[in-house]
């Protein structure tokens, strides 16, 4: 886990670009520490056809992976002829987020498997002891880094996120919306019940709004944009420092929702990252146990 580009609480220069630009990083990290894993495991997995009884699923794999991809997979074929474990490996290789080929892999599961297809046809040619001391390292480096090499977990205060929720009041016309911050706790839960209810969101896509719910909504929107390209793997969870109370988890839902990073399912509406709870004071933590 890592806060480093996420965590915004008393850090003014975290934005949203920030948060995206941290993510990117993070993940062309983790290809970059598959990729390398991946070039040097080709190097060394050097057997020969000429040697082996190569189980006829090798090849229609190789021959079918080298159509599907193209050019740059033919040409990682046509480097090593006879050598059939290793156009496998450079075929994964060439398939890793980044290369401009057709069928690049989506999720580092999708790289899991197939190295786990290779690993099976070492065993079954009797190369398991090679299997065990090249490749399974390599499945460990995926396995453990991904495509995110670490989860980011976002953070922000419960004050920011109710000057976030006053704004987006206000822009909508609620009543007394801005001073949300200053509602007792049967009247802020009334109101984000209804709210988490409805469909509609609270403010139309062109108003203007605070600095606050800006910032909120644009990073979460980010955190959507990631979510839908690359999944949740890279991301952690909405932290809230400062946490009082119910309300203060129900807001970041409220803000979620306004940005999309909500779903509803059979369950009802959920939040596509956990939202956690960050009780900081003697007389939350008390609450928060009672």
């Amino acid at each position: 886990l890592s806060k480093v580009g996420g965590d915004r609480d008393g850090h003014p220069f975290v934005t949203a670009d920030v948060t995206s630009r941290t993510l990117d990083q993070l993940h062309q990290q983790a290809v970059t520490l598959a990729d390398e894993a991946l070039r040097d495991l080709a190097v060394r997995l050097s057997l020969s056809d000429r040697r082996l009884r190569v189980p006829p699923d090798v090849a229609a794999w190789v021959k079918t992976t080298a159509e599907a991809t193209g050019p740059v997979g033919q040409s990682a074929v046509d480097r090593n002829p006879k050598e059939s474990f290793r156009q496998c490996v450079n075929l994964i290789r060439a398939r890793l987020p980044g290369a401009e080929v057709p069928n690049v892999y989506q999720h580092a599961s999708e790289v899991l498997t197939d190295l786990k297809r290779v690993r099976g046809w070492l065993c079954d040619v009797g190369a398991g002891r090679l299997a065990a001391h090249d490749l399974d390292p390599v499945i460990r480096v995926v396995q453990t880094f991904g495509f995110h090499l670490a989860k980011l977990d976002i953070r922000q205060n419960s004050r920011f996120h109710d000057l976030a929720v006053g704004q987006l009041l206000a822009a909508a016309g609620i009543p007394d919306g801005k001073s949300f911050g200053e509602w007792d706790e049967p009247k802020r839960l009334g109101l984000l019940a209804d709210e988490l209810a409805s469909p509609r969101p609270l403010a139309a896509p062109e108003a203007p709004l605070g600095a606050e719910a800006e910032a909120v909504l644009s990073c979460y929107r980010v955190l959507r944009s990631h979510i839908d390209q690359r999944g949740t793997d890279g991301l952690g969870s909405l932290i809230v420092s400062m946490t009082r109370s119910v309300s203060d988890l129900l807001v970041v839902y409220l803000l979620a929702k306004e940005a999309g990073l909500t779903v509803v399912d059979d369950d009802g509406l959920r939040c596509l990252l956990p939202v956690v709870p960050l009780l900081e004071t003697i007389d939350d933590l008390g609450r928060g146990l009672g």
